[in-house]
């Protein structure tokens, strides 16, 4: 984007051109709707950016991104008392606040680069808050046609100022804050091409580039749509271990953040293939454990605790002592894998699975196909082995 005239003398000419507006000695930005935090403004080809009097949302029209002067509105939209549902026709999880935006005439053409920034609630307090979590998956995205677009996350930090933000209507800004809102969106705005804007952060606000207008929201598309299959080794294991068993193998450990899931997502664990409990036995045995856990720690063998960040989650699954000296190798938050939908816990980042045998070391899997199998609820997307 050509800003060959941005300079000091410019920003002097921006700031200059806003005080007339902000004063009425400019007719270039029309009298606001009736919305407290809603604001309309004539942009031409030459580019210009909108923002609120909040700074929660607005858009930057790069210079040549209009074939004609328009008046660009922004509006809050009413957010509903449902937390996690909004103005699109989606089952994504949707975060206020939301704003539609439309043009005079409508059905304007937009050029490339046209960048659409909204804020997110940012106390954490809050019952409209996103989680945490969820935040570097988090998108921008808007109603088109019958359909909804999840737009690629680009920065708008430059223009939107993601402070105090509520799900309604925050407290009307007085003249000289709307004034500073819009000096400081246009200084910004003609600085971008020489100080690159941070690309991507929830909490400075989702962005995203458009080629269209509507309400818009931010949300949270879940998980990867990807099932992932995972080899369990049968001599594996996450408790107390007789310490003549020798060739018992660590267990398997899952980063959930890698597959894309964080707590308060539903997952389908699903237990594959078999194994022996002897090397000569046929291949019958089929149990499996899994615990989450806030961390990858894994103590020694020869304790009991070995997960310290263990998590309860799911139906509890009490474990044999061991065969020789009769300790216990119980603990209370690991769960019998199966076919199991299980909601992730809060905290857990981590999955660790492998088998609740009293002694690990003779256990053999000839054929190779005992294994978990991870998915997301409602998964109708493609396998993957790791």
């Amino acid at each position: 984007m050509h800003r060959a005239t941005s300079s000091p003398c410019r920003a002097t000419l921006v700031l200059t051109s806003l005080a007339l507006a902000a004063c009425g000695g400019s007719d270039s930005v029309t009298p606001a709707p009736p919305n407290k935090d809603s604001t309309s403004a004539v942009v031409g080809p030459g580019g210009g950016v909108v923002v609120v009097p909040s700074g929660a949302a607005g858009v930057e029209f790069p210079a040549g991104s209009l074939g004609q002067s328009v008046t660009v509105t922004v509006t809050l939209i009413p957010t509903s008392p449902v937390p996690g549902t909004g103005p699109l026709p989606t089952t994504m999880k949707q975060y206020p606040p939301y704003y539609e935006f439309v043009t005079s005439p409508s059905g304007v053409d937009l050029g490339p680069g046209v960048r659409v920034g909204v804020c997110q609630v940012t106390d954490p307090s809050n019952k409209f808050y996103p989680p945490e979590a969820t935040h570097p998956r988090l998108r921008l995205a808007h109603r088109v046609g019958n359909s909804v677009e999840l737009l690629e996350p680009v920065g708008v930090s430059d223009f939107l100022r993601c402070s105090g933000v509520t799900a309604d209507v925050p407290k009307a800004a007085t003249p000289f804050a709307r004034f500073a809102a819009r000096a400081t969106a246009e200084i910004n705005r003609l600085l971008h091409s020489i100080a690159p804007v941070p690309v991507y952060a929830a909490h400075g606000g989702l962005g995203g580039k458009v080629k269209s207008f509507s309400p818009f929201a931010g949300v949270d598309p879940g998980p990867i749509n990807a099932a992932t299959t995972f080899p369990v080794s049968p001599r594996s294991g996450f408790l107390l271990t007789d310490t003549a068993d020798s060739k018992a193998d660590p267990p398997l450990i899952i980063e959930l953040a890698q597959l894309g899931f964080v707590p308060g997502d539903v997952v389908k664990l699903e237990r594959l293939g078999d194994f022996s409990y002897t090397g000569t036995l046929p291949e019958t045995g089929t149990q499996m454990t899994a615990v989450f856990s806030s961390t990858n720690e894994l103590r020694d063998r020869f304790t009991r605790a070995r997960v310290p960040g263990a998590i309860s989650a799911g139906t509890p699954y009490t474990t044999s002592p061991l065969i020789r000296d009769g300790r216990a190798t119980d603990i209370p938050e690991d769960f019998l894998v199966t076919t199991t939908s299980i909601t992730i816990p809060p905290g857990a980042l981590y999955l660790f699975v492998g088998v609740p045998d009293p002694f690990f070391g003779d256990n053999t899997d000839t054929d190779n196909n005992f294994a978990i199998r991870i998915t997301p609820a409602g998964f109708s997307g493609i396998s993957s082995i790791r």
